[in-house]
């Protein structure tokens, strides 16, 4: 699960184990327009729930909340995890 914010967009993206049939792509990404508030504060939670097979994409802004679901999503549990953040996470 990624997250990833542009000057107008937050870009969620997860991966799918699920087999889709005349696809080779296992990657789903939906975005969530930051409607021109580059620079304000906000919550960001991007989660998973395995009971429901569900992805949420939750944005919170003092005044608002953005939300995006993620529907019959197939992911399974790595024996490590890691963790990213910075401005030059890939360099």
């Amino acid at each position: 699960m990624l997250t990833l914010n542009s000057d107008n967009e937050f870009v969620f993206s997860t991966y799918n184990m699920r087999f889709n049939v005349g696809s080779d792509r296992i990657d789903d990404y939906k975005k969530i327009d930051n409607e021109d508030n580059l620079g304000e504060w906000c919550w960001v939670y991007f989660g998973f729930s395995r009971e429901t097979r569900t992805a949420v994409a939750y944005i919170r802004y003092a005044d608002r909340e953005l939300t995006e679901y993620f529907y019959d999503v197939h992911h399974f549990i790595p024996k490590y995890f890691g963790l990213t953040t910075g401005n030059e996470a890939g360099k």
